[in-house]
């Protein structure tokens, strides 16, 4: 019985691997899966979107005002 109490917990963390490893390639982030699977954990009954954190802030483009001239 112990076996496949062990082969159960084996596969779940073989699907979990799978998810986050899923996730990281979709968003294209550059955070590490236990990062996005700690933010999962802890926002999993939040209303937050997890979009926020895993797809990177447009910043306005910073202008030098040497290259403003040409």
């Amino acid at each position: 019985m112990s076996a496949n109490a062990v082969m159960t917990q084996v596969w779940v963390a073989f699907c979990l691997y799978l998810i986050l490893a899923f996730i990281r390639f979709i968003s294209k982030t550059v955070h590490s899966m236990y990062e996005i699977f700690n933010w999962i954990r802890i926002h999993l009954f939040s209303n937050e979107i997890l979009d926020d954190y895993l797809v990177p802030r447009m910043t306005e483009p910073v202008v030098k005002p040497q290259l403003a001239l040409f």
